[in-house]
């Protein structure tokens, strides 16, 4: 899952339309950041395992302090009460924090059973997973139908302000594409480090939000 969490981002703008596309982004992806970061210190774990997953060669090991359900609902609440108190805006709040949660729900879809339901990475801990990811095709078509939903949504509540709103968005779309695409056809990762750090790209996507909202104005 990749271009189904932008469409979440995407699509909160008609619920949010006064907080930025960065933010939104920040609250879609946010869990997969702080698994990344996590990884870089070593505070979570995967194995590079190919042919695990006919999409990911990843064995997600021990995550479940970020992406564990109990733990995402935690985030999630970190999430909203840090919004409250910035913006007073509890429907705003909501909205916030719905997109953390709504990030181990698509996972859920995707990966296989290693989702993890308690902040426990012990073998006997329950996990959950639908395993879209033993399908290539499945997964794509999936990922493909999300994003062109949260796209519409986005695009019936948003008007460019200018050129750079109205380019800058579809550049934005064909540059998330292309990474999607490289997903599937990248070399296997040499060593885990390599995941860790790509998993920090989105942040460039987060600051493009920010600077795409700039120039694009809520309906």
């Amino acid at each position: 899952m990749f271009l189904s969490h932008y469409a979440a981002g995407l699509a909160a703008k008609k619920w949010a339309p006064k907080i930025s596309l960065g933010i939104l982004f920040l609250a879609a992806v946010g869990l997969d950041l702080l698994w990344s970061f996590f990884l870089i210190f070593g505070w979570e774990s995967v194995r590079i395992i190919p042919g695990i997953t006919k999409v990911i060669p990843i064995d997600f090991t021990d995550y479940s302090l970020s992406h564990s359900l109990v733990m995402a609902l935690a985030w999630a609440v970190l999430f909203g009460l840090i919004s409250l108190i910035l913006t007073k805006n509890e429907k705003i709040s909501l909205v916030l924090a719905g997109l953390v949660v709504s990030n181990w729900l698509l996972n859920m879809l995707f990966h296989h059973t290693d989702m993890y339901l308690l902040p426990a990475s012990d073998p006997g801990s329950a996990k959950w997973g639908l395993g879209l990811w033993n399908s290539t095709v499945g997964s794509v078509m999936v990922e493909l139908v999300l994003f062109a939903a949260g796209l519409w949504v986005y695009l019936k509540f948003t008007k460019a302000g200018d050129v750079a709103g109205k380019w800058g968005l579809w550049i934005l779309c064909g540059t998330l594409a292309a990474v999607f695409v490289l997903i599937f056809n990248l070399p296997i990762p040499s060593n885990v480090g390599w995941v860790a750090v790509a998993g920090q790209i989105q942040l460039l996507f987060v600051a493009w939000g920010f600077w795409l909202d700039d120039h694009r104005k809520s309906i």
